[in-house]
């Protein structure tokens, strides 16, 4: 009785092997790919979307008798806006719930226009400078969860 051949000693067998490895490569390469194109692509959007929620919010500010005031505010129904308005003095608007987005949103206050990621809460802040007459009365930032 003869031994049974080896699988990877007849051609076939190492044909089989060699596509099976090739396409598994293909495979993984490609899973990562979209990874890191969906990361990019979600990222920059998020980005969009904070330097246009900053925008509107930085249009509706005014200074009354040195302070900053919002002429509107936006209280939203499923409770999820989150801005922070900062002029000199310290904290003028909050989020109406308490997040430990606060802290990381009171670091951003006085300092340059850039963004942020809270790794805790899966969020990410912006900030921009509240800039009245040519003058900085104080800092606005944005939030969004990146979840």
């Amino acid at each position: 009785m003869s031994a049974p051949l080896h699988p990877l000693r007849n051609v076939r067998g190492r044909l089989l092997t060699i596509v099976l490895l090739a396409l598994a490569l293909a495979l993984g390469a490609a899973a990562y790919g979209f990874n890191v194109l969906f990361a990019h692509t979600t990222s920059r959007d998020a980005d969009s979307l904070l330097r246009a929620r900053a925008s509107s919010e930085l249009s509706l500010l005014q200074l009354r008798d040195g302070r900053l005031h919002a002429l509107e505010t936006s209280d939203d129904a499923i409770g999820d806006s989150q801005v922070w308005i900062f002029d000199r003095r310290g904290l003028v608007e909050r989020p109406a719930r308490p997040s430990i987005a606060d802290g990381g949103a009171a670091a951003l206050a006085g300092g340059p226009r850039r963004f942020h990621d809270l790794q805790a809460g899966d969020l990410r802040l912006y900030a921009a400078p509240i800039v009245i007459g040519g003058r900085r009365e104080g800092t606005l930032v944005t939030g969004l969860s990146l979840g």
